[in-house]
């Protein structure tokens, strides 16, 4: 899949998005699996792979391991329950017509569950590649993000190029 998947515009006030009949599955397919991480519906919550996926979903705002524990237990519900809500919120879009509209200061939901989500199929400190489908599924997260933000900010369209 490439960005001609999907598209991003504002008309007006609202954020209209247009995603390609074959997109709309593994869309929903990955912030399906997000949503299962954050209701922690993992089977089994304690195998290492589980350990670096929710690293790389809430990675430590602190140093300190004493400091992280007492971030987290101030507000980890709270960051996981307001993401969830998102993923929820996304997923009913995608489960409405095409095309998807919504109020564009609603948009931040579109931006994080996507951003997020890329996440479960990479790891946040690899570099970007395209060579294998979970890269490839990750990437194209990210190009929806990416069409998300500059429909909002179209002068962003040029930040980043070389």
């Amino acid at each position: 899949m490439t960005e001609t998947h999907f598209t991003a515009e504002l008309d007006g006030d609202e954020l209209v998005l247009t995603l390609a009949a074959d997109a709309v599955q593994p869309v929903r397919t990955a912030v399906e699996l997000l949503a299962d991480h954050l209701e922690d519906k993992w089977v089994n919550q304690w195998s290492p792979q589980r350990r670096v996926v929710r690293k790389d979903l809430f990675p430590p705002a602190y140093k300190s391991r004493t400091a992280q524990e007492q971030y987290e237990q101030r507000h980890g519900a709270a960051a996981k329950a307001d993401l969830l809500a998102a993923a929820q919120r996304v997923l009913a879009a995608l489960a409405g017509s095409q095309p998807m509209r919504c109020p564009a200061d609603a948009s931040d939901d579109w931006i994080r569950v996507l951003g997020v989500a890329r996440l479960l199929y990479t790891h946040r400190d690899r570099p970007l590649s395209n060579d294998t489908l979970r890269a490839q599924a990750a990437n194209f997260l990210s190009a929806m993000q990416h069409e998300v933000l500059i429909a909002l900010r179209p002068e962003l369209t040029e930040v980043g190029k070389r």
